[in-house]
């Protein structure tokens, strides 16, 4: 399943934090007709939510602002912990994507408060920012 990416140019190439009334629309050429599921944003929710979309056969298209930052993550780029490392695996049981890129972006992977009960032990794993964001590129593509 592939997920069609368009890219929303900014008025002069400006952060996306400017004030809305300078905002260029997209030209007529970059609108997308007929189109099943529109995702706005590409970060973890939007990247995973457009995937599930293609999957189940939908035509799906992934807006962001910058192609290069689809499923870049924070300064502290890791993925689990004892939260969301549930999530993680729910997402991952459903076919999702964040647990496939974080094997193939993973640098160091960890099991937090091993030594207490299974309740609060949680999977943690450290990803290369670069590599995460072009696995994720690559697995939406």
């Amino acid at each position: 399943a592939r997920v069609a990416l368009l890219v929303f140019a900014w008025a002069g190439g400006r952060s996306p934090h400017v004030p809305s009334r300078t905002l260029r629309a997209a030209p007529r050429a970059a609108v997308v007709r007929d189109v099943d599921v529109l995702v706005v944003g590409g970060g973890h929710a939007g990247c995973e939510a457009a995937a599930a979309a293609a999957r189940s056969g939908a035509r799906t298209v992934l807006v962001t602002q910058r192609i290069d930052t689809i499923g870049e993550m924070s300064c502290n780029p890791s993925i689990g912990g004892i939260g969301k490392g549930h999530l993680v695996r729910e997402v991952d049981a459903l076919d999702g994507l964040m647990g496939r890129v974080i094997d193939e972006a993973g640098i160091h992977f960890r099991m937090l408060n091993r030594r207490k009960g299974p309740a609060v032990q949680g999977p943690r794993a450290q990803a290369d920012r670069e590599l995460y964001r072009d696995a994720m590129l690559r697995e939406l593509q």
